[in-house]
């Protein structure tokens, strides 16, 4: 892979020197956590809860699906999805696939997402019915015309035959696999919840958690309790490193109000730890 440009070398050696570079797949915490606690919850989704286990296999099923289909290392996918689970399985099946993600805004509309087809030629496009552009075949089609349409597309709330996202990650459905390729990274802007899945962490609801920059929008989750995002990045690093295989949630209220620095108005949240079993019954 050539088609870029890399870290000055200064930078990468001290990078690796100090442990931040490993030489090791971004998908290696979601493997690593399913061979050693393969119950222990990842991701919890409206009243659906998905295993470290159940997401690697799940990731590595659909991985070896697109390779069946044709697919190969170093081809383009172009996803947008909502915030919801399977856009993490999805995620890790591209990485382990080889196939590089390009993650779209679920705002984007026709003239971006035909930006992104133009530059990218996708084999592969991952979208959602539910979303005003796919909801009919209308921008589909113009690309079909100008020659532009992705070789396969695959549709989360969908029932196109072939092209269910959740039949293509499903381990029951006996759609064709096929061996996996050695694991590739790509770069990210905000790899967040590969943060959270490398201790053996759990993400809460991913429809209910919104970030808007530094401030987070205060939104009501189920029962009515206020959904925050989480701690800083380095913060949910030493609490998870001492509280694996833990779901964080926001508390049922914010704790303190106070002038930031900057004389706006900034909230800190207490949290919570629940088991996936809890969190089921709560």
């Amino acid at each position: 892979m050539d088609d870029f440009t890399p870290w000055p070398e200064d930078l990468a050696h001290r990078y690796r020197e100090r442990g931040y570079w490993r030489g090791v797949p971004l998908s290696d915490g979601v493997r690593a956590q399913a061979a050693a606690r393969p119950g222990a919850c990842a991701i919890l989704c409206g009243n659906r809860s998905f295993s470290y286990g159940a997401l690697d296999r799940m990731s590595s099923v659909m991985a070896g699906r697109l390779i069946a289909a044709g697919l190969q290392p170093g081809d383009h996918a172009v996803v947008q999805l909502p915030n919801r689970a399977e856009f993490y399985i999805t995620f890790l099946a591209l990485l382990k696939a080889g196939i590089r993600p390009v993650n779209a805004l679920y705002s984007h509309c026709a003239h971006e997402m035909r930006a992104y087809v133009e530059q990218l030629e996708p084999a592969l496009l991952v979208g959602s019915r539910a979303h005003p552009l796919f909801t009919e075949d209308g921008f589909l089609d113009a690309l079909r015309r100008d020659g532009l349409a992705p070789r396969l597309g695959l549709w989360l709330d969908g029932s196109e035959p072939g092209q269910d996202l959740a039949q293509w990650m499903d381990p029951e459905a006996g759609l064709p696999e096929a061996p996996l390729p050695e694991a590739h990274n790509y770069l990210l802007s905000s790899p967040g919840a590969l943060e959270v899945f490398a201790p053996g962490s759990g993400l809460p609801d991913p429809g209910t958690v919104r970030p808007q920059g530094k401030r987070m929008d205060r939104e009501k989750g189920e029962g009515g309790r206020v959904m925050r995002a989480a701690k800083s990045p380095a913060k949910r690093r030493e609490t998870a490193a001492h509280r694996p295989g833990r779901a964080w949630l926001p508390a049922r209220r914010m704790s303190e109000r106070r002038e930031g620095s900057t004389g706006k108005i900034s909230f800190s949240v207490r949290y919570k730890a629940a088991t996936c079993d809890r969190v089921a019954q709560t």
